[in-house]
């Protein structure tokens, strides 16, 4: 099955309450105004994931708890492959005998008539919503038709005006981050401490439950500095060659992996979901590696620029925090060498 080209687009995993209690209300009108039983919305992602948002109307609390714990995936769900790729809108008066929506989350719910409408925005799909009978069998009309869509078009215009606000506060949070590493360096502040930041920083910045730093010792060899959250990366030494986070100090570029779970790839069953590495760089040479894993839905293109825009920051402040660290270490040394004398 294929999928369309979408757009770069994420929506915050807590979406606000205000856009939740609006989306609310417009599920519970639409299914009201449709004569529906029930009514869903869902987000879509960069890779096709519908992640639900809204469920109203006549579903139950066993049923929303289902619909809500996982997303809808086009390989398994025919009803989103069969809109994500043709763009437009399906009705069905038999739904379990449909071949072009069935099996779906549509038959899980025991839908008998329903109605899905992609959600589009700027010639671009965002979302899609889904309307449902049980137990009656009179198709959707034209009319209803044409105010479901008409309908999803006031949904497109919330969620573009979230993604709006949500890309005024990642630049917010991003600008926060780097005054933070900035200002690590100016101070010049003890390595452990310049590590801590950068790991917690990396990790607010992307919505991560988890950071760690390694910094290259050597040619084979890279020692885990600090870890933070879920990161599964213990303090000590490894082998660049044999770690996950080597592959893009060799590599000399970032690393995006995003698993969905229960999902292997010739990785361990310990391996992250989802993980963003990056090499750390100092006039061109490479000194360490900052990464970032699970994120909620994974990493998209835009943490890996915001993470590395903040990686040339935390590289400065890391290899002077570290020189400096040296020097004390050498003074040290040296002072013992002349009582000794």
């Amino acid at each position: 099955m294929t999928l369309p080209v979408l757009p770069d687009l994420s929506l915050p995993a807590s979406y606000s309450g205000d856009l939740q209690r609006a989306l609310n209300r417009v599920a519970w009108e639409m299914s009201v105004s449709l004569d529906a039983d029930g009514c869903l919305v869902y987000w879509v992602t960069a890779d096709g994931l519908c992640i639900p948002l809204v469920a109203s109307g006549g579903v139950s609390e066993a049923e929303r708890g289902r619909i809500f714990s996982t997303s809808l995936d086009s390989s398994t769900d025919l009803l989103v492959d069969y809109v994500l790729t043709r763009r437009v809108s399906v009705s069905s008066a038999r739904v379990s005998s449909d071949h072009r929506i069935s099996p779906s989350i549509l038959t899980e719910l025991s839908a008998d008539v329903a109605l899905a409408v992609p959600i589009t925005g700027n010639n671009r799909i965002m979302g899609m919503v889904i309307a449902f009978r049980r137990g009656r069998y009179e198709p959707f009309t034209l009319n209803q038709i044409s105010l479901a869509e008409a309908i999803s078009g006031s949904i497109a215009l919330s969620l573009e005006n979230a993604q709006l606000y949500q890309a005024t506060r990642d630049r917010l949070l991003e600008t926060q981050s780097l005054h933070q590493v900035t200002l690590a360096l100016l101070q010049k502040l003890e390595l452990e401490e310049v590590l801590q930041i950068v790991c917690t920083e990396a990790q607010r910045l992307t919505s991560a439950r988890g950071s760690s730093i390694g910094l290259v010792e050597g040619e084979e060899w890279l020692r885990i500095m600090y870890s933070t959250g879920e990161s599964r990366e213990k303090t000590g030494r490894v082998p660049i060659g044999q770690a996950l986070l080597g592959l893009a100090v060799r590599r000399g570029e970032p690393l995006l992996i995003n698993n969905r779970p229960g999902y292997k790839d010739g990785m361990t069953a310990e391996a992250p979901v989802s993980l963003l590495a990056i090499p750390l760089k100092v006039r061109g040479q490479i000194i360490g590696v900052l990464d970032v894993v699970n994120k909620e839905h994974g990493f998209t293109q835009d943490d890996v620029r915001m993470i590395e825009l903040f990686a040339n920051q935390a590289a400065v402040a890391v290899e002077n925090a570290r020189l400096a660290k040296q020097v004390q270490e050498m003074a040290v040394v040296e002072e013992r060498h002349r009582l000794s004398r």
